[in-house]
Protein backbone atom coordinates (compact mmCIF):
# COMPACT_ATOMS: atom_id res chain seq x y z
CA UNK A 1 0.00 0.00 0.00
CA UNK A 2 1.60 3.15 -1.17
CA UNK A 3 1.36 6.20 1.13
CA UNK A 4 -0.04 9.58 0.15
CA UNK A 5 2.68 12.21 -0.09
CA UNK A 6 2.20 15.46 1.43
CA UNK A 7 1.21 18.75 -0.36
CA UNK A 8 4.47 20.59 -0.43
CA UNK A 9 4.79 24.28 0.92
CA UNK A 10 4.89 25.63 -3.00
CA UNK A 11 1.83 23.80 -3.91
CA UNK A 12 -0.36 24.65 -1.44
CA UNK A 13 -2.18 27.85 -2.63
CA UNK A 14 -2.69 26.26 -6.37
CA UNK A 15 -4.64 23.25 -4.41
CA UNK A 16 -6.20 25.33 -2.10
CA UNK A 17 -7.49 27.45 -5.33
CA UNK A 18 -8.53 24.42 -7.25
CA UNK A 19 -10.83 23.74 -4.12
CA UNK A 20 -12.23 27.16 -4.44
CA UNK A 21 -12.53 26.92 -7.99
CA UNK A 22 -15.10 24.14 -7.65
CA UNK A 23 -17.47 25.90 -4.94
CA UNK A 24 -16.89 28.60 -2.22
CA UNK A 25 -15.74 26.91 0.85
CA UNK A 26 -15.51 28.79 4.33
CA UNK A 27 -12.25 29.27 6.37
CA UNK A 28 -13.22 26.49 8.19
CA UNK A 29 -13.91 24.11 5.49
CA UNK A 30 -10.84 24.53 3.62
CA UNK A 31 -8.94 24.62 7.01
CA UNK A 32 -10.11 21.16 7.87
CA UNK A 33 -9.78 19.78 3.84
CA UNK A 34 -6.35 20.69 3.55
CA UNK A 35 -4.62 20.39 7.55
CA UNK A 36 -3.94 16.26 7.53
CA UNK A 37 -2.60 16.82 3.73
CA UNK A 38 -0.23 19.41 4.05
CA UNK A 39 3.66 19.56 4.85
CA UNK A 40 2.97 22.65 7.28
CA UNK A 41 0.27 23.62 9.30
CA UNK A 42 1.87 27.22 9.27
CA UNK A 43 1.65 27.32 5.61
CA UNK A 44 -2.03 26.26 4.83
CA UNK A 45 -3.09 29.44 7.74
CA UNK A 46 -0.57 31.57 5.59
CA UNK A 47 -2.19 30.88 2.25
CA UNK A 48 -5.75 31.32 3.77
CA UNK A 49 -4.64 34.56 5.50
CA UNK A 50 -3.71 35.52 1.36
CA UNK A 51 -6.75 34.23 -0.09
CA UNK A 52 -9.30 36.07 2.57
CA UNK A 53 -6.68 39.42 1.90
CA UNK A 54 -7.07 38.91 -1.74
CA UNK A 55 -10.92 38.34 -1.28
CA UNK A 56 -10.71 34.72 -3.06
CA UNK A 57 -11.98 33.14 0.03
CA UNK A 58 -14.88 34.69 2.11
CA UNK A 59 -17.11 33.29 4.57
CA UNK A 60 -19.45 36.22 3.21
CA UNK A 61 -20.04 34.89 -0.16
CA UNK A 62 -19.66 31.20 1.03
CA UNK A 63 -22.47 31.74 3.10
CA UNK A 64 -24.57 33.46 0.21
CA UNK A 65 -24.14 30.65 -1.55
CA UNK A 66 -24.71 28.34 0.60
CA UNK A 67 -27.91 29.69 1.65
CA UNK A 68 -29.38 29.98 -2.08
CA UNK A 69 -28.45 26.31 -2.34
CA UNK A 70 -30.11 24.58 0.62
CA UNK A 71 -33.40 27.61 -0.20
CA UNK A 72 -33.65 25.82 -3.66
CA UNK A 73 -33.06 22.36 -1.96
CA UNK A 74 -36.20 23.26 0.08
CA UNK A 75 -34.48 23.72 3.77
CA UNK A 76 -35.49 26.46 6.16
CA UNK A 77 -33.84 29.07 7.63
CA UNK A 78 -33.32 27.44 11.25
CA UNK A 79 -31.64 24.53 9.88
CA UNK A 80 -29.47 26.56 7.46
CA UNK A 81 -28.18 28.70 10.15
CA UNK A 82 -27.11 25.48 12.46
CA UNK A 83 -25.30 23.90 9.46
CA UNK A 84 -23.83 27.28 8.64
CA UNK A 85 -22.38 27.65 12.22
CA UNK A 86 -21.00 23.46 11.86
CA UNK A 87 -18.91 25.31 9.06
CA UNK A 88 -17.23 28.01 11.15
CA UNK A 89 -19.18 30.70 10.03
CA UNK A 90 -20.07 33.67 12.41
CA UNK A 91 -23.01 34.40 13.31
CA UNK A 92 -23.24 38.31 12.42
CA UNK A 93 -21.94 37.50 9.12
CA UNK A 94 -24.83 34.11 8.73
CA UNK A 95 -27.17 37.13 10.12
CA UNK A 96 -25.83 39.39 7.15
CA UNK A 97 -26.21 36.63 4.31
CA UNK A 98 -29.93 36.26 5.03
CA UNK A 99 -30.36 39.77 4.96
CA UNK A 100 -28.21 39.91 1.52
CA UNK A 101 -30.28 37.25 0.04
CA UNK A 102 -33.71 38.59 0.83
CA UNK A 103 -35.46 35.09 0.17
CA UNK A 104 -39.14 35.02 0.94
CA UNK A 105 -39.02 32.01 3.36
CA UNK A 106 -42.86 32.31 4.04
CA UNK A 107 -43.62 31.20 0.26
CA UNK A 108 -40.77 29.11 0.33
CA UNK A 109 -42.38 26.75 3.27
CA UNK A 110 -45.93 27.07 1.43
CA UNK A 111 -44.47 25.89 -1.84
CA UNK A 112 -42.76 22.92 -0.25
CA UNK A 113 -45.97 21.79 1.96
CA UNK A 114 -48.08 22.07 -1.69
CA UNK A 115 -45.84 20.16 -3.59
CA UNK A 116 -45.73 17.20 -0.77
CA UNK A 117 -48.86 16.78 0.39
CA UNK A 118 -52.15 17.68 -0.69
CA UNK A 119 -54.53 19.61 1.20
CA UNK A 120 -57.33 17.67 2.22
CA UNK A 121 -54.38 15.38 3.65
CA UNK A 122 -52.78 17.43 5.85
CA UNK A 123 -54.88 17.15 8.90
CA UNK A 124 -55.12 13.73 8.35
CA UNK A 125 -50.87 13.85 8.97
CA UNK A 126 -50.91 16.65 10.96
CA UNK A 127 -47.82 15.41 13.05
CA UNK A 128 -45.75 13.58 10.54
CA UNK A 129 -45.98 17.10 8.59
CA UNK A 130 -44.46 18.79 11.26
CA UNK A 131 -42.13 16.73 12.38
CA UNK A 132 -40.74 16.77 8.70
CA UNK A 133 -40.53 20.46 7.95
CA UNK A 134 -39.07 21.21 11.97
CA UNK A 135 -36.38 18.51 10.35
CA UNK A 136 -36.18 20.87 7.23
CA UNK A 137 -35.67 23.80 9.38
CA UNK A 138 -38.70 26.08 9.08
CA UNK A 139 -40.51 27.48 12.23
CA UNK A 140 -43.05 25.61 14.05
CA UNK A 141 -45.99 28.43 13.82
CA UNK A 142 -44.98 28.54 10.69
CA UNK A 143 -45.86 25.17 9.79
CA UNK A 144 -48.86 25.67 11.96
CA UNK A 145 -50.34 28.84 10.12
CA UNK A 146 -49.75 27.03 6.57
CA UNK A 147 -51.29 24.00 7.61
CA UNK A 148 -54.30 25.47 9.33
CA UNK A 149 -55.19 27.59 5.75
CA UNK A 150 -55.04 24.61 3.44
Amino acid sequence: MKLKTKIQDKDVRIKVMNALARREHSEKEIYLKFISLVESKNKLLEEINKLKEEGLLSDDRFAEAYIKSRYYSGFGPVRIQYELEKKGVLQNKIENAFQETGLDWDSKLEKEFKKKYVPHEAKLNYDKIIKFFLYRGFDLEKINKIIKNN
